[in-house]
């Protein structure tokens, strides 16, 4: 069951997956909260959830065994994660996707996805990625809030 956002002043969005990147985003210090863990879970049946990870703590394994069938996680690795990334969104459907993220690796798949948003939190954010994204929050939490009750979304992308 997808996602729609009907963003008045712009357009209608039909969502059928959320691709997030993992340090910094849905983790801290390779970890994810509890609180995190929760709304992934109350997330994960209304729309497929990826997480593509260059794995900087070495965590994956442990974050898709947390998280079980409610994300798909996928390592990547080498000199050019961003295109990596850019190209995963491209692979799922840029136009159906929200991807996001908090490093200069997620700037492309930002671009390419039909919303992005930008986390501004405990690991900080790649300053550049603030002007790519729809919008940006400092808590991984209010992101998912954001896509739990889409008129908070709709509300702050409303023109």
């Amino acid at each position: 069951m997808p996602l729609h956002l009907q963003i008045p002043g712009d357009k209608t969005y039909t969502i059928h997956q959320v691709v997030f990147d993992l340090n910094g985003t849905l983790a801290v210090g390779g970890e994810i909260s509890p609180s995190v863990h929760q709304l992934l879970t109350q997330l994960a049946p209304h729309v497929q959830l990826y997480v593509i990870t260059a794995d900087t703590h070495q965590t994956a394994p442990q974050v898709q065994q947390l998280l079980g069938d409610a994300v798909t996680v996928k390592v990547i690795s080498g000199a050019h994660t961003a295109q990596e990334k850019e190209s995963f969104v491209e692979s799922l459907g840029a136009q159906e996707t929200i991807a996001i993220g908090n490093g200069a690796n997620d700037m492309k798949m930002l671009e390419k996805a039909a919303l992005s948003v930008a986390i501004i939190g405990g690991e900080g954010v790649y300053g550049p990625l603030l002007a790519v994204a729809d919008l940006a929050v400092t808590r991984m939490e209010d992101a998912l809030m954001l896509l739990l009750e889409p008129n908070r979304l709709v509300a702050t992308l409303r023109r």
